[in-house]
């Protein structure tokens, strides 16, 4: 079974094909061998912010095995209730829609089909 890693990978490349701008903060390994993610701010933050000019603004969080922390779901809501468009992705099961999605979306807003 692929790792979340390696979707996420599939989901970058597909974005950056098809014109999208995006954001990911990846953990980097201590000298103790942990993964730590240096940020200022809360906790829990979606594993990727997606933009498109034509499309919008998208918050992703990538998930295989696992639900949601706490923290997780804190920005979830808050993001929710501030109007932004958050959701949970279900990995591998919902890769293939979201990528088509990626590549659809910008044509579908341009009036292109």
């Amino acid at each position: 079974m692929a790792s979340e890693r390696d979707y996420q990978r599939t989901i970058v490349a597909t974005a950056k094909d098809f014109g999208w701008r995006l954001h990911h903060a990846r953990p980097a390994q201590d000298s103790q061998g942990h993964y730590r993610t240096a940020i200022q701010g809360h906790a829990g933050f979606p594993d990727l912010v997606l933009v498109h000019r034509r499309v919008g603004v998208f918050f992703r969080e990538l998930k295989v095995s696992t639900d949601l922390s706490e923290d997780q779901t804190l920005w979830a809501t808050a993001l929710l209730d501030a109007g932004a468009d958050w959701a949970e992705l279900r990995l591998p099961d919902q890769l293939d829609d979201f990528c088509q999605w990626l590549a659809d979306a910008p044509r579908k807003a341009a009036g292109i089909e």
